[in-house]
C-alpha cells in the first residue's frame, strides 16, 4: 500500500551538505519542504565518509588573511561547526584555508538547522520513482523503511551526488568517464603524544618499506593523515584506493570491503613499528568510501573549465567557488590547479537547473559542470552555497515567481548583493 504525503512544495533528494542547504534555502523562501536521505543521519560524505575537513569556505590567501567566499548560510554553518567541534581554521603552505570538524558535530548541526527551519526530514528513505507531466515533475515515490510513500510536488532538487533523482525524472544526464580515485578513512585512538609532522614522516617511511617488502598492498603508498585530525590522541588516516571507480554498487562494495581489509593490515603493521602508534586501535571506519566524481545532470548552463580557471563572472550568478581544481589519483596528495590569491569564480543559475525538466534543480556534486570544474566545485563549502541557491530557486519557481526575482533572492541569501 502506498501512503500519500501531503503538504510538500519542494522535495530535496539527498541529505548531504548540498541537500541540507537546499532544504534550508527553500524553507527560508517560504516553501513547505521535505528532505529524503537514505542513511540514518544527514551529512552525506562529510559524515558517512569521515571527510574530516570543510574546504571551499574561504579564498586563497596567506595565513590569517583569507576572507569568506560567501556570507549567509555557508558562513553561519562554518562558524557554528567550528564552535561545536572545538576546531579552528587551518592553512596550507599554498594559502588554502580549511576547517577541520568533528563528524558528530556535523550531523547534529544538520539536525538542528533543519528542525529550526521546519523541514520535514525522512531518513532511511530512498527515491524510487519520479512522475512527470508535460516536461515537469508532478510527484515522487520513495521507499521509506518498510513502506512506499508518494508526494505531489511543485519542484524537485537533486542532491543525491549520483544524479539519481534526475535519472528517475528522465532528465539528460552525462558521464564524462572521468572518475577520481576514491578513499576510505579510519579513525584511530590512543596515539602517543607527538608532533604531526614527525608522525607523517615516520608513517610514510614505514609504509614505503612495507610496500617494498611486499608486506603491504600498493594502496598503502596513498595513505595520509587527514589535515587537522591529529589531536587529543586521535587521528584520521585516509587510504586512497587505486584502480578507479565506475560508480556502480558492485564496484563500491568491492572497494569498501578491500579498503577495510587493507586498513586493518596497514594499522597492524604500523603498530608493530612506530612507537607513536604502538597502542592505537581503530575505533571507526567510514561507513562508505569517499566518492569524489561521477554522473551529473546536464543543466541550462554548464560550469566550464574556463569559468573556473579564468575566474569568470556571470550576470545570473547564484553562488561562487574559491577552491582550486583538485584531482586525486594514485598518490597521497592531490594535483592542484590553484586560483590566484583572493580570487573566486561565478556559478550561473543555469548550472543548477535541468536543461529539459522545467522544475528540476541540482547542486553539490550534481552541479552541471565539466570534469575540471566539478573538481573544484564539489567541495563541502561550495556545496553549501550551490545547495542553498538551488533550494531558493526551486522554492521561488514553486511559488510562481519570476526567475530574476529567484536569482536575486539566492544572491541576497549568500551575501552576493
Amino acid at each position: 500500500m502506498t501512503h500519500a504525503v501531503a503538504g510538500v512544495d519542494v522535495l530535496v533528494a539527498g541529505g548531504g551538505a548540498a541537500g541540507v542547504a537546499a532544504a534550508i534555502g527553500a524553507a527560508q523562501a517560504g516553501a513547505r519542504v521535505a528532505l529524503l536521505e537514505r542513511q540514518g543521519s544527514c551529512g552525506g560524505m562529510a559524515t558517512s565518509a569521515l571527510v574530516g575537513t570543510v574546504c571551499g569556505l574561504y579564498t586563497r590567501a596567506p595565513a590569517g588573511r583569507a576572507r569568506w567566499v560567501h556570507d549567509g548560510l555557508p558562513r553561519a554553518f562554518g562558524e557554528r561547526l567550528a564552535a561545536d567541534s572545538g576546531t579552528s581554521v587551518e592553512v596550507t603552505r599554498d594559502g588554502l584555508h580549511y576547517l577541520p570538524y568533528a563528524p558528530l558535530a556535523f550531523r547534529v548541526l544538520c539536525d538542528r538547522l533543519l528542525d529550526a527551519h521546519g523541514v520535514s526530514v525522512w531518513l532511511h528513505t530512498q527515491l524510487i520513482g519520479v512522475e512527470r507531466t508535460a516536461g515537469e515533475v508532478t510527484a515522487v515515490r520513495a521507499w521509506s523503511w518498510d513502506r512506499e510513500l508518494r508526494a505531489e510536488v511543485a519542484a524537485l532538487v537533486d542532491t543525491t551526488g549520483t544524479a539519481s533523482a534526475s535519472t528517475l525524472a528522465g532528465a539528460t544526464v552525462a558521464d564524462d568517464g572521468t572518475h577520481q580515485a576514491p578513499a576510505l578513512v579510519a579513525a584511530l585512538a590512543d596515539v602517543a603524544p607527538c608532533e604531526t609532522f614527525a608522525l607523517k614522516l615516520a608513517l610514510t617511511r614505514e609504509v614505503l618499506r612495507g610496500v617494498a617488502d611486499g608486506a603491504l598492498p600498493p594502496d598503502a603508498e596513498a595513505l595520509s593523515i587527514v589535515p587537522g585530525s591529529h589531536q587529543g590522541g586521535r587521528v584520521l588516516l585516509k587510504l586512497g584506493l587505486r584502480g578507479g571507480m565506475d560508480g556502480h554498487a558492485e564496484e563500491l562494495s568491492r572497494l569498501e570491503r578491500r579498503g577495510r581489509a587493507e586498513l586493518t593490515t596497514i594499522v597492524a603493521w604500523l603498530r608493530a613499528r612506530l612507537p607513536e602508534l604502538a597502542a592505537v586501535a581503530i575505533v571507526d571506519v567510514a561507513a562508505q568510501v569517499g566518492v569524489r566524481t561521477g554522473r551529473r545532470p546536464v543543466g541550462r548552463a554548464v560550469l566550464g573549465d574556463d569559468d573556473v580557471r579564468g575566474c569568470r563572472r556571470h550576470d545570473d550568478a547564484v553562488a561562487r567557488g574559491g577552491w582550486p581544481v583538485e584531482r586525486w589519483g594514485i598518490d597521497a596528495r592531490p594535483d592542484l590547479e590553484l586560483l590566484p590569491e583572493g580570487a573566486t569564480y561565478d556559478i550561473p543559475a543555469g548550472a543548477c537547473r535541468s536543461v529539459d525538466v522545467d522544475n528540476l534543480w541540482f547542486a553539490g556534486r550534481n552541479l552541471s559542470a565539466s570534469a575540471t570544474a566539478i573538481a573544484s566545485a564539489r567541495v563541502i563549502g561550495t556545496c553549501l552555497a550551490t545547495g542553498y541557491a538551488a533550494g531558493t530557486l526551486a522554492a521561488h519557481h514553486a511559488a510562481g515567481h519570476a526567475p530574476a526575482d529567484a536569482i536575486a533572492a539566492a544572491r541576497a541569501g549568500l551575501g552576493m548583493g
